[in-house]
């Protein structure tokens, strides 16, 4: 990530001023905060079987839960 987007302290976690910025300059590009589906599907596959639901927390503009829900075998994600 470019480093101009860091946070230059944990109270901008709590601007809208600071999000606003961060989602404007990433251009509504998804951000992933812990890895794309990709790199998260060994983990988590195995997790999102038939039968298991899924509730996703505040994923912002992450594509994470979508991905899961279309390459995975979950119904609910």
């Amino acid at each position: 990530m470019d480093a101009g987007l860091l946070p230059q302290s944990f109270d901008d976690y709590r601007s809208v001023q600071f999000w606003d910025g961060f989602f404007r300059a990433r251009k509504a590009k998804a951000f992933e905060w812990y890895g794309e589906w990709q790199q998260l599907r060994p983990l988590l596959a195995p997790l999102c079987t038939p039968g298991k639901r899924t509730l996703v927390i505040g994923c912002g503009n992450s594509e994470l839960s979508a991905d899961m829900c279309a390459r995975s075998t979950a119904a609910d994600v």
